[in-house]
């Protein structure tokens, strides 16, 4: 029950998109909806234990563009 999905957490932000990548860099998530979450799997279909690489590209509301990376670990 804790920790199930990735999910960024956003604050003073217009404008988001968020993407998980696997480890050959085929897209496995994306939005642009701030609430939705990764729950690890792709096309319905759980995706396998491994590390997963994280992209995120936002626009404050002054217009300041930020952009981050990172990895998430999919433990079940």
């Amino acid at each position: 029950g804790r920790n199930d999905k990735l999910e960024i957490f956003t604050r003073d932000i217009k404008e988001i998109h968020f993407w998980v990548f696997n480890r050959w860099g085929q897209l496995m998530f994306e939005t642009k909806d701030p609430r939705q979450k990764w729950d690890g799997t792709y096309s319905g279909k759980a995706q396998p234990l491994e590390t997963y690489v994280w992209v995120v590209e936002a626009t404050t509301l002054t217009g300041k563009i930020i952009r981050k990376r990172g990895q998430t670990v999919l433990i079940r």
